[in-house]
């Protein structure tokens, strides 16, 4: 299990992007806005690297993004470190 971090432009339908996540595994998420970008959200996932993986390769999961209103594809974030406190 791990924590994969994913930039995603923030549509008006996000609300709509949780159960697909769940429908691949993600077990929690969390969504900050970017203070920089109105339209740009950090989203921090509970959700296997393996399960995200097929979620990204989902012939279905593109419609999904393009109903909710997302203006492009998520970029995975590299993490920089992890830190007990």
């Amino acid at each position: 299990m791990g924590t994969n971090t994913v930039l995603v432009p923030i549509p008006e339908g996000i609300s709509a992007l949780p159960q697909a996540f769940a429908m691949h595994g993600s077990k929690h998420s969390q969504v900050f806005r970017d203070p920089d970008d109105a339209n740009r959200a950090w989203v921090v996932f509970d959700w296997d690297v393996e399960d995200y993986g097929k979620f990204i390769a989902d012939p279905e999961v593109p419609a999904i993004f393009q109903e909710a209103g997302l203006q492009g594809p998520p970029v995975k974030a590299e993490p920089a470190g992890e830190y007990e406190s």
